[in-house]
């Protein structure tokens, strides 16, 4: 893969993910790492905002069904954040959802759902597409 990560700040992008999945999470993780990415791993909601408090990520890469807390009501949660507001979003689920579940996620803060079993090449270049789009564009 030719992708390279973009440069934002002049420090490696960000990546937040959320994942209950232990043995995803870690492949993503390596996987986004491998390509410059720093990566910020939480397994649930709460964990996700707690890494808040430390550092702000460039995207966030969270999974729909997660313990507690879903990745919807997490993605309405990281848009209350004034300095996200324009944070990238990506929502990855394996569950089918309906056009109402769909344009619910969007609507919570989601600029992008992507569909299990995802490969980490794709999640990777929508990771860099979604970086590289002007924040007017993004919402």
């Amino acid at each position: 893969m030719t992708v390279t990560s973009p440069a934002r700040e002049g420090h490696a992008p960000i990546v937040l993910l959320v994942e209950d999945a232990e043995d995803n999470r870690e492949m993503y993780a390596s996987y986004l790492s491998q390509f410059g990415f720093r990566v910020m791993q939480a397994a649930n909601a709460v964990e996700a905002l707690d890494t808040l408090t430390r550092q702000l990520p460039d995207v966030m890469v969270t999974d729909i069904a997660l313990p507690g807390r879903d990745g919807v009501a997490l993605c309405r949660d990281f848009r209350q954040h004034a300095r996200l507001a324009h944070t990238p979003i990506i929502a990855l689920t394996g569950l089918t959802l309906s056009d109402e579940e769909v344009e619910r996620t969007l609507k919570a803060g989601s600029n992008l759902i992507l569909f299990k079993p995802c490969l980490p090449d794709t999640l990777l270049m929508e990771i860099h597409q979604v970086l590289t789009r002007p924040a007017r564009l993004r919402d």
